[in-house]
C-alpha cells in the first residue's frame, strides 16, 4: 500500500488543455472568406451583365462598326449620318417613340446635350448630325464627333 501511495504522490494534477484562439483562423477560414469574396465578384459581374439592356449592346456594337467602316472608308457624310441614325436608334429604344421620334433641329441637339450632360451637339461637332449628311461637302470633326457619342451611349 505504501508503493500505491509513492506512486500517487507522485502523479500530476490533471491540467486543461490551453483554449482556442480565434486568431489567427484555421485554413478552411481563409479558403472560406477567399470563395466568399470571389463570388461576391462574380455575381456582381453577372447582375451588371445582366442588367445592361440589349438595345445598348447591340448600339456599342453598331459604333464599333461605325467606328471601323470610317477607318476603311474615311467618309465623313457617310459616317455622320450613321452615327445620326444610331443616336435616333437607341434613343427611340430608351425613351421611347412617343417623345423621341418628332425631335428635329436644336430640340434635338439640346436633348441629346441634357442626356449626355454635355454640350458637345448644340456647341460641338456633335451638331453634324443634323446637317452633314445633307451637305455636298460636310466638314466633320469625325474623332470629336465619335467622343460625343461614346459619352452619349454611356450614358443612356
Amino acid at each position: 500500500m505504501e508503493d500505491q501511495q509513492s506512486l500517487l504522490k507522485d502523479l500530476k494534477d490533471i491540467s486543461e488543455p490551453a483554449l482556442v484562439s480565434i486568431w489567427p483562423p484555421a485554413i478552411g477560414w481563409w479558403i472560406l472568406s477567399l470563395l466568399i469574396v470571389v463570388a461576391i465578384f462574380v455575381l456582381y459581374y453577372w447582375w451588371k451583365k445582366i442588367r445592361t439592356p440589349d438595345y445598348k449592346k447591340m448600339a456599342l456594337a453598331d459604333f464599333k462598326n461605325i467606328q471601323a467602316n470610317f477607318g476603311v472608308q474615311n467618309n465623313a457624310r457617310e459616317t455622320t449620318g450613321e452615327i445620326a441614325l444610331l443616336i435616333r436608334k437607341v434613343m427611340v429604344a430608351r425613351y421611347g417613340n412617343q417623345k423621341i421620334a418628332g425631335m428635329l433641329g436644336d430640340e434635338w441637339l439640346m436633348t441629346l446635350d441634357s442626356i449626355s450632360q454635355t454640350q458637345n451637339f448644340s456647341e460641338g461637332a456633335g451638331k453634324s448630325i443634323v446637317t452633314a449628311h445633307y451637305a455636298q461637302q460636310a466638314e466633320v470633326d469625325v474623332p470629336a464627333l465619335f467622343d460625343a457619342t461614346k459619352k452619349l451611349l454611356s450614358r443612356v
